[in-house]
């Protein structure tokens, strides 16, 4: 399991975005198992942070890789995040 808080100490730049993608790339790369990514004690992360860590993985790797990743201990306004975060990018994608 991945720990957020252990991997980057905040969750609002580019760097810990970037930080948490160069960790998130590795396992991807050398494992086929599914991956929990843990947000235990996040409670909120900006658009920068997601889309250098979430967003460069989906653009990297699809947005199958989703089913990789499995986020886990999310509170419900990070839960919130996340999916409207995703939704924007799927909309985008599409068009």
């Amino acid at each position: 399991m991945l720990i957020i808080k252990d991997i980057v100490s905040d969750t609002f730049t580019n760097a810990s975005g970037y930080t948490l993608f160069t960790v998130l790339k590795s396992e991807l790369d050398k494992s086929e198992d599914v991956i929990s990514l843990s947000f235990d004690g996040v409670t909120s992360t900006s658009s920068s942070f997601l889309n250098s860590s979430i967003g460069a993985i989906i653009e990297g790797y699809g947005f199958d890789v989703l089913k990789k990743i499995k986020p886990v201990q999310v509170g419900v306004t990070q839960s919130e995040i996340l999916k409207k975060y995703i939704s924007s990018i799927q909309k985008t994608a599409r068009k």
